[in-house]
């Protein structure tokens, strides 16, 4: 009986050692993709962010990793998570052979778990419910961490240290301090386990031992990952608890058992299970996402095709190609055209990690067939790819080939575009003299302040001093809009969708420095044309 008692410890540990090693190699962002589907359902819900058709995805993992942690508990983060397992491989790279490691911190454990907490309170409240704060680009060590241990070619150093040189230094430091305390972030930092945390409370399964039984060792609790005090425990109720078993493998009595019945073999059952629930509804949420999309693309187009006038007007009909850049390399799409209307986007290449363009392409293919504008929202979790698409469409409708022969139209069409932009420098309305002027405007958060420089009677330059919009919108909207008023010599220029607030804020600076008429785009209350009113 003790050697199939040893027996069966040792296959649940394989088995956990397993499951840990493929998730890390082919799952490595399915955290990030669970903590982005609570982000995108709760957004979807709260605010009407975002389509039914990208929201079914994330519900369908949601509702999974929600319901097997809620009965069985966090065998998501014990068994499934990469970051976890990143955790585990570090701290035990040090400690090889050693029967009793330092361990760090131990005094203020307990209060410092109460950070994660903390942690996603705030992001649910400030950051997707009232939106008062939005993270930075490149800052989430999670975004990097999933990207650079997936498959396929490394990113550029060029890319590296242009947009994630935060979220490096964020990784590194969070490796450091799991060498030194195990699971750290886990523990002290990660919102994704805070919620799980919360949920587990009541599950139906988990470690039971009888306490009577329970010698004076205390190894359960010397071995335990999360740094539970499972003595004194007949049920580990804890949401800390991550399903690791490690107090069960190290239990010289067997006295700690899975509570599902007196055999630990059922812990073979239950971990392959639950992990398998989890990884099965990420593949099903990709594939019924895909077909959602598929099925919604020809209505999204119906609904528009009479009303919008969008970027493909006045485009000969035809597939038209662009290329755009994302986090490992090119992404190629083809463009279908008919009526000046765009009818079909697909992905003919891409050198980004599967899982992010698919779920990048899903949800921003279907707004730019919505709104026949390319102006549209990226995916969190996935912004390079959801850029790649978005700058690729861009420059197949913009300098992109086309399969039909347009080109003396788009020669034509070149040649009018450069005669009016001609005729508007050389007339304009600009009458101040040479010199540097200096306006303000009003964003959606407050005053936004530019500084104007005009040479030959020409405006040649246009410095932000200084704004309080939200960076992200704010940025999105000045990238645009600055470029739009130099090259017209005017203020009418159009707002950039999704961020409206952000753009009459600068033109109407702008307008206030060289004393020029002004009037506000009209910010709607539904999809992108509502820029900071709706989206935001």
């Amino acid at each position: 009986m003790q050697n199939k008692t040893v027996s069966r410890k040792k296959a649940v540990h394989i088995l956990r050692r397993a499951i840990q090693v493929v998730c890390f190699f082919l799952l490595p962002s399915l955290f990030l993709q669970i903590f982005n589907s609570l982000k995108a359902v709760f957004l979807f819900l709260v605010h009407g962010q975002g389509t039914f058709a990208a929201a079914v995805p994330n519900l369908i993992v949601l509702v999974a990793a929600t319901a097997v942690t809620a009965v069985a508990g966090r065998f998501f983060c014990g068994w499934m998570c990469a970051f976890g397992s990143m955790g585990d491989f570090l701290y035990r790279i040090p400690r090889l052979g050693k029967k009793n490691p330092r361990r760090y911190l131990t005094g203020a454990d307990a209060a410092l778990k109460w950070v994660k907490y903390v942690l996603l309170a705030a992001i649910v409240v400030l950051v997707w419910g009232f939106q008062l704060v939005s993270l930075p680009s490149g800052t989430n060590p999670w975004d990097l961490f999933g990207m650079l241990v997936s498959f396929g070619s490394l990113p550029s150093l060029a890319t590296l240290a242009s947009g994630w040189v935060p979220a490096a230094v964020i990784l590194l430091a969070i490796m450091l301090a799991s060498v030194l305390v195990e699971r750290f972030f886990c523990r002290y930092l990660c919102p994704l386990g805070a919620y799980f945390s919360l949920i587990s409370r009541f599950r139906p399964l988990a470690i039971a031992k009888d306490r009577k039984s329970c010698g004076r060792c205390s190894l359960c609790t010397r071995k335990c990952a999360m740094g539970i005090a499972l003595g004194g425990m007949d049920r580990v109720r804890s949401g800390e608890c991550i399903d690791c078993m490690a107090c069960t493998e190290c239990c010289p009595t067997a006295n700690a058992q899975l509570d599902l019945s007196e055999e630990s073999r059922n812990v073979l059952v239950a971990g392959s299970l639950s992990c398998a629930l989890i990884a099965g509804s990420y593949y099903l949420g990709n594939f019924a996402g895909e077909k959602l999309t598929a099925a919604a693309a020809p209505a999204a187009v119906s609904d528009t095709a009479q009303t919008v006038s969008g970027i493909a007007a006045g485009l000969p009909d035809g597939i038209y190609t662009g290329s755009g850049s994302g986090f490992r390399g090119e992404t190629t799409v083809s463009v279908d055209v008919s009526g000046g209307i765009i009818t079909n986007i697909t992905v003919d290449s891409t050198n980004d990690n599967q899982e992010y363009m698919n779920r990048a392409s899903s949800s921003v293919i279907s707004e730019i067939l919505s709104s026949q504008s390319a102006d549209v929202d990226t995916v969190s979790g996935a912004t390079y790819s959801s850029n790649a698409v978005i700058t690729a469409v861009k420059n197949a409708l913009g300098s992109g080939s086309s399969s039909s022969q347009t080109t003396a139209a788009a020669s034509s069409q070149a040649e009018t575009q450069a005669q009016t932009e001609s005729a508007s420098s050389a007339g304009g309305t600009l009458s101040a003299a040479d010199g540097t002027y200096t306006g303000t405007g009003t964003g959606l958060r407050g005053e936004t302040q530019v500084t104007v420089t005009v040479s030959g009677g020409k405006i040649t330059d246009i410095a932000v001093d200084s704004y309080q919009d939200d960076q992200e919108f704010f940025e999105r909207a000045s990238a645009a809009i600055i470029d739009e008023i130099l090259s017209e010599q005017s203020v009418d220029v159009d707002a950039v969708s999704g961020a409206t607030y952000s753009s009459n804020g600068i033109r109407q600076a702008v307008a206030d420095a060289l004393n020029l008429d002004f009037t506000a785009s009209a910010v709607t209350q539904s999809g992108h044309g509502g820029g900071h009113g709706g989206g935001r």
